[in-house]
């Protein structure tokens, strides 16, 4: 088998995972809570990746980046979003990538309003990174 096909599997896979995962996430954002407008206290996550070892990192836009070990379900905080990187509060985490070695590369779409503020973010300069 051709290893182009061996990692276009790997990849449609993850994609699979992690459209359930987020479908589930969505599922139980709406069961437990008064709906999505309440999203700031039960958490967003817009993005969700696996890395070489199995863990789940996941991308909320309220609470920062987690990584999740799957198999035990423990969980820890990497990247708190109350807490300035070079000066400035992320407010919006959206996206991560991990390289192979397994660094972290991360999106922030706002240094200024909060996801529930979305329309101001509009009607500002730009300040992601």
């Amino acid at each position: 088998m051709n290893i182009n096909k061996i990692n276009f599997r790997i990849k449609s896979i993850q994609l699979i995972i992690s459209k359930y995962i987020t479908k589930l996430i969505m599922y139980f954002l709406m069961k437990f809570t008064d709906g999505i407008w309440q999203e700031h206290k039960c958490g967003r996550p817009l993005d969700l990746k696996f890395d070489k070892k199995g863990n789940l990192y996941v991308v909320d836009a309220y609470y920062g980046i987690f990584q999740v070990n799957v198999a035990t379900g423990e969980y820890k905080n990497i990247v708190n979003i109350t807490k300035p990187i070079d000066g400035k509060v992320p407010r919006i985490p959206n996206s991560i990538g991990i390289a192979k070695n397994g660094d972290i590369y991360w999106t922030d779409s706002n240094t200024d309003f909060a996801l529930y503020d979305l329309t101001m973010t509009f009607l500002t300069n730009p300040s992601g990174r």
